[in-house]
């Protein structure tokens, strides 16, 4: 987590000592040409990931026990992170999963994934690469792992999100091939300009919160920089119609006390690691 730095008048600065208005550059990076180096290094690091996700050994993925408790039917995972490992986990497994809800409602019968930083395979309808049809891509909403899918028609709008179709062995040159630039938002200060396109994701996701009987917050360690997603929590969980269970997942004890002290003082500590 790195907060952005700007001058005095609230003014990025460019090295030489010149500026430049907001719009232009990502503020606080001192580089004209931020916006592209921003870009190609997310898709770096989706390349990164990717190639990460292919080295796990399968039988051990396909049969890890955290993601067999967490990934089920009726269950709402909200993860801060970008990779698609519970994507490709309830693909092995065929379990139903959507990326949003659908109309305000959440089904028992699929898993709900929320991604509040977007994902490595997601994109805006604008960035998409020309020459490929729609059935290289499908909307957020669409109903995955089932055994007849009900292909949706993509947004038209620009700043809509869709994702890039792909498979186990292709994710990388699909999401190199079709997508300009990956919807992957940085978890740092000032980031709420760039989670424009990820309003109705975090409105499910406050949702969810408002009306969850427990709540497992694993692996998250709560940083002070992260406003908006301690935003949320805060808000779901003391805004909901009643107060969930808590339970901490974390081999730190640090995160545990942030935790108490921010959220809730009665919830409850798990210090094992969760590993793949």
């Amino acid at each position: 987590m790195v907060p952005l730095e700007t001058s005095t008048s609230g003014v990025p600065v460019i090295p030489d000592g010149s500026m430049f208005p907001p719009g232009r550059s990502l503020a606080g990076t001192g580089f004209p040409d931020a916006a592209d180096l921003f870009r190609l290094l997310k898709r770096g690091i989706a390349h990164v990931l990717i190639n990460a996700a292919r080295s796990l050994d399968y039988d051990q993925f396909a049969n890890n026990a955290f993601l067999s408790e967490v990934v089920r039917p009726g269950h709402i995972i909200i993860p801060s992170n970008w990779d698609t490992l519970i994507e490709r986990f309830a693909a092995v497994h065929s379990i139903p999963l959507r990326l949003t809800s659908r109309t305000r409602h959440f089904a028992e019968t699929e898993v709900s994934l929320l991604k509040l930083h977007g994902s490595l395979d997601w994109c805006k309808s604008g960035s998409r690469v020309s020459g490929y049809p729609d059935s290289e891509y499908s909307n957020l909403s669409e109903r995955q792992n089932v055994p007849r899918p009900y292909t949706m028609r993509l947004p038209d709008e620009a700043d809509r999100l869709i994702r890039v179709r792909s498979g186990i062995g292709d994710t990388w040159q699909k999401i190199k091939a079709r997508s300009r630039d990956p919807l992957m938002v940085t978890m740092v200060t000032g980031k709420q300009d760039d989670l424009g396109p990820l309003q109705d994701i975090w409105r499910d996701a406050y949702r969810a919160l408002s009306w969850a009987k427990q709540l497992e917050i694993v692996g998250y360690s709560m940083p002070p920089d992260d406003v908006e997603i301690r935003t949320i929590l805060r808000a779901g969980v003391q805004r909901g119609t009643k107060r969930p269970k808590i339970t901490v997942r974390n081999p730190a004890p640090d995160v545990h006390h942030r935790i108490r002290a921010f959220l809730d003082r009665d919830a409850d500590s798990d210090y094992m690691p969760v590993a793949l």
